[in-house]
């Protein structure tokens, strides 16, 4: 992801969603671990409008965070 700002999230089944901005875009990347460390990528794709929400809050308390 090409953003200063990313916020990951774990999944009920363990998998990790990544939230962060590439270009103009919000975009989710799903990953999934094999094994050690090792992950690979189940899905990439716009963000819903909840992930937006909790992407944004989460942007904003960094901020205020960082003041």
């Amino acid at each position: 992801m090409k953003d200063e700002f990313v916020v990951f999230i774990i999944g009920h089944t363990k998998r990790i969603m990544s939230l962060g901005r590439f270009g103009k875009r919000l975009i989710t990347v799903v990953l999934q671990k094999q094994e050690n460390s090792i992950y690979y990528v189940v899905t990439a794709r716009d963000m819903a409008k909840k992930e937006r929400l909790i992407y944004r809050q989460e942007k904003i308390r960094k901020e205020q965070n960082e003041k």
